[in-house]
């Protein structure tokens, strides 16, 4: 008895204690903390509508812009169909004399030397060599053989000629009863007119 008396009792004090809803079993909000999170709660909803809001007129934006870069861009294909000059114009326009090396420039010079036989002999370009102007030169490179009795100079090449021209000579009225080829003697080519000159030849043998 004696040791209970002498305990102090200490008598429990209100903010000790705090109340809990054992029916919901979450813990009970002070009306300022209610103000605080209802505040940020509508501060977040304010962010997130300005951010909407934001958003939107950026998507205009960007439409309009791009309505805009569509009419132009048709107005500059409009104006281009009709106009001279082109847009690979720029890049024509003295870039070879920069890219191009020595070396290149070399052989593109070659090449174009190669298509004519040179200014000695008057840019003669070189021609395409068909059957019948094979024969022909043939003909000519055998001229001496044809004719032994007759000069000519040597040939100077072996193989045939790469520049050379066919031309035809036109008669003056004058030569029109001497030296002046028939219809019935003048053929398509050289060596028709020779082997016609043969037969004619053999046939006056025959009789001599």
């Amino acid at each position: 008895r004696f040791a209970q008396k002498d305990k102090k009792t200490v008598k429990p004090v209100a903010e000790d204690f705090f109340s809990l809803d054992t029916a919901s079993g979450e813990e009970i909000i002070d009306d300022e903390e209610m103000e605080e999170e209802e505040e940020v709660a509508k501060k977040r909803f304010f962010l997130k509508d300005k951010q909407a809001v934001l958003e939107g007129g950026e998507k205009q934006k960007r439409t309009e812009k791009t309505v805009e870069e569509e009419k132009h861009e048709k107005y500059v294909n409009e104006v281009l169909a009709t106009s001279s000059i082109r847009p690979v114009l720029e890049s024509s326009l003295c870039t070879s004399a920069f890219t191009t090396s020595l070396r290149e420039k070399m052989r593109a010079n070659k090449s174009q030397r190669e298509k004519t036989s040179g200014q000695s002999w008057f840019r003669m370009s070189s021609a395409r060599i068909s059957d019948e102007c094979r024969a022909d030169l043939e003909l000519l490179s055998m001229r001496a053989t044809l004719k032994p009795k007759r000069f000519y100079r040597k040939n100077d090449r072996a193989v045939l000629p790469k520049y050379f021209q066919v031309s035809r000579v036109v008669e003056d009225k004058r030569d029109f009863y001497g030296s002046r080829l028939t219809k019935s003697g003048r053929k398509k080519n050289m060596l028709d007119e020779m082997m016609k000159m043969d037969r004619e030849s053999f046939k006056r043998n025959q009789h001599k």
